[in-house]
């Protein structure tokens, strides 16, 4: 008898430890990258793996906008949006994210949505 409850607490713990590495792979995409403008962050972009969501912000009323874009390796933009509302404002878009292949996040403030010459950039690499 004893040594069965010895075999069933060993699976208990197995079988724990199977569902906290599982969800813990579950959201091992996710991530996200902050520009900061004179020391003060500004605007970041984040990455929800479940449906592939790219979340722009821009947290900083200060005159600028914020431009995140996902780039693949060669730095061609795949995918890419604009927030320029201010402090809290948020836009969005959706891109499939494949297993195996690296992307970067890039995430630049600028004088409006027409603006090419970014002020400040941060980048961040991406895997599925």
């Amino acid at each position: 008898m004893f040594k069965r409850s010895q075999a069933a607490a060993g699976i208990a713990c197995v079988a724990s430890a199977m569902v906290v590495i599982a969800a813990g792979t579950a959201n091992a995409a996710d991530k996200s990258v902050t520009v900061k403008h004179g020391g003060t962050a500004v605007g970041f972009m984040r990455h929800n793996d479940g449906g592939d969501v790219f979340q722009v912000f821009d947290i900083h009323t200060d005159g600028h906008g914020v431009r995140g874009s996902l780039l693949d390796v060669n730095q061609r933009v795949l995918a890419t949006q604009y927030v320029g509302g201010g402090s809290g404002d948020i836009k969005q878009f959706t891109y499939d994210v494949k297993a195996g292949k690296t992307y970067f996040m890039k995430v630049c403030t600028f004088d409006g949505a027409g603006d090419t010459t970014p002020i400040d950039c941060e980048r961040a690499e991406l895997h599925e």
